[in-house]
């Protein structure tokens, strides 16, 4: 049975998870490659493969993106999409591992 992933995925994490079971791998296969511990990696949480694995984290995971669009709607002049950020607990000056994610909508 597949292991859950935590509630709230790190992309980083799981790349540093990866590299710590290379080198567990290596220990029996010394010609293990990176990926055959990344495919691992992601066996564990019951992903077909890392690609899949990392898609599903970005899909889930807030990321520099969304930092990208409070700019981006900074720079188109909209206005409530910045206060909807800042008022959703939005730093500018918050490294993107602790973003929390906020969405911005179009106004109705």
């Amino acid at each position: 049975m597949p292991q859950a992933l935590p509630a709230h995925p790190n992309l980083d994490w799981l790349k540093k998870t990866a590299k710590q079971r290379l080198v567990q791998l290596r220990t029996r296969q010394p010609d293990a490659k990176l990926h055959q511990a990344q495919f691992a990696i992601a066996h564990d949480y019951g992903f077909k493969s890392w690609r899949a694995l990392k898609s599903h984290v970005d899909s889930i995971s807030p990321t520099a993106r969304e930092r990208d669009r409070v700019f981006a709607a900074a720079r188109a002049g909209d206005v409530e999409a910045v206060r909807r950020a800042f008022a959703s607990g939005f730093d500018p000056a918050t490294p993107d591992d602790y973003l929390n994610s906020f969405k911005i909508r179009k106004s109705s």
